[in-house]
């Protein structure tokens, strides 16, 4: 491999160690913080974003301080500029990716990815909730229009 390539090497992100420099981006944030936004963001494990500080850290991206007797971490100028260099890095992924799944699905034939349909079940659930309301409030309109009114 040549210098500029292992330097490129050394200076990729991961998934994680991006959402986490992005996530930094708006200000120094605690590892619980940091947790709860990555549990959003739908990251698995609470080690692979340990780990992703821990590498940061290392690399001089991010670092830790103390405030309020709480442990923050923070963006350093290198994790700054790394952050300012993501959507490129992004572009060069993406388009990366598409040449790749192109060439397997040129070789294999289509690529099916199956939808999960999350929330059916709590939708038809809801479905029948608001049908069953309907006819409780009809039932009410009509005992309303037997009223007379003098």
């Amino acid at each position: 491999m040549h210098q500029a390539e292992l330097a490129a090497k050394r200076s990729r992100l991961n998934p994680v160690q991006a959402a986490v420099l992005l996530s930094l981006k708006e200000g120094a944030k605690s590892a619980s913080q940091l947790l709860k936004l990555m549990g959003q963001a739908g990251f698995p494990a609470r080690s692979s974003v340990y780990s992703a500080l821990a590498e940061l850290e290392r690399r001089g991206y991010v670092e830790r301080f103390i405030e309020e007797d709480e442990i923050l971490w923070r963006l350093t100028e290198k994790g700054i500029e790394a952050v300012e260099r993501l959507p490129l890095r992004m572009k060069e992924t993406v388009e990366s990716l598409a040449r790749y799944l192109s060439f397997l699905s040129f070789r294999l034939g289509p690529i099916v990815i199956e939808e999960e349909r999350e929330g059916v079940k709590e939708l038809l659930t809801y479905k029948e909730f608001l049908e069953s309301e309907l006819k409780r409030v009809e039932g009410r309109l009509k005992e309303w229009k037997k009223v007379i009114i003098e």
